[in-house]
């Protein structure tokens, strides 16, 4: 009798400190706040089951706050949860590519939102952030917001819009440079489709690697699958030097073949460009069939 007492409560041991330890982890990544404002765009990726990340933004009463969640590929499904200052939730979706969350606010203070997995796969996400202030001011995500009144909270003056550079005469007015280092990377899965999606809302820049020998033939084939966004192409060797580059601006398919020059590991990132850009701009699915020689 005693040894089966001592073994009850023993296992209620090893429950308590299970529960205990799961418990903590998720307080942990609850408590890492990542303070954000009307008009921002976030881009991050969920690793683990237990992983959430959460962000906080002042808000006054009267002012409505929409949060939208879009999977960066097309397996991840975030989970978007919106608390107030109190930590009640207040709007909450699931289960699907592109999750968001809205609300008219009733008292002023800190809002939450949470991201989290809505199935047991990890993914790349963007977090957009879009109000309406109480005093009938939008802020779409990508907006510079106004700047903060007395009263705290967003003000009612719209700051200037930063400078932008023109072009002006004949001729083909450019890409801009795009930043890889903050890239959703992905090996490159030959023969076969390898989809993705570029969200609307946020210049997100997705990434395929590929291992190849100098000299090897690589048949490419760029598709757009949904969405109107122009989407661009480039391949890049080991040196970060350009081999090959394309865009899907009016066309929907692209299919080149070329060698490539150099052994080593090679980059194929696809993101957003500018040119003939839509009045409703769309998240925008492609895909990428690669064939090696």
């Amino acid at each position: 009798m005693f040894a089966k007492s001592k073994a009850y409560t023993y296992s209620l041991l090893i429950i308590a400190t299970i529960l205990t330890f799961t418990t903590s982890r998720w307080t942990l990544a609850q408590n890492l706040l990542n303070p954000v404002e009307c008009g921002s765009i976030v881009e991050s990726e969920l690793m683990s089951q237990e992983e959430e990340h959460a962000y906080s933004i002042d808000l006054r009463a009267g002012d409505t706050i929409q949060a939208t969640a879009e999977a960066i590929g097309s397996v991840f499904q975030p989970f978007i949860i919106l608390a107030d200052p109190a930590g009640n939730i207040l709007d909450q979706e699931a289960y699907s590519l592109r999750t968001s969350v809205s609300k008219e606010l009733s008292s002023s203070g800190t809002y939450t939102v949470r991201i989290r997995r809505s199935r047991s796969e990890s993914g790349a996400y963007s977090v957009s952030f879009g109000c309406t202030l109480r005093n009938g001011t939008v802020i779409n995500p990508g907006d510079v917001p106004p700047a903060a009144n007395a009263t705290g909270g967003q003000g009612a003056s719209p700051a200037p819009a930063p400078a932008t550079s023109t072009f002006s005469g004949n001729g083909f007015p450019g890409l801009a440079p795009v930043d890889f280092s903050n890239a959703f990377v992905f090996p490159l899965a030959l023969g076969q489709a390898n989809p993705g999606q570029i969200p609307a809302g946020a210049d997100a820049v997705i990434s395929y690697t590929l291992d190849a020998q100098a000299g090897h033939p690589l048949d490419l084939t760029f598709s757009r699958t949904s969405g109107n966004l122009n989407l661009g192409l480039v391949v890049l060797n080991a040196e970060n030097q350009v081999v090959f580059q394309a865009s899907l601006v009016s066309a929907n398919r692209i299919n080149a073949q070329l060698t490539l020059p150099s052994s080593g590991t090679y980059t194929i990132g696809v993101f957003r460009i500018d040119l003939l850009p839509p009045a409703a701009p769309e998240a925008t699915g492609f895909q990428i069939e690669a064939v090696l020689g």
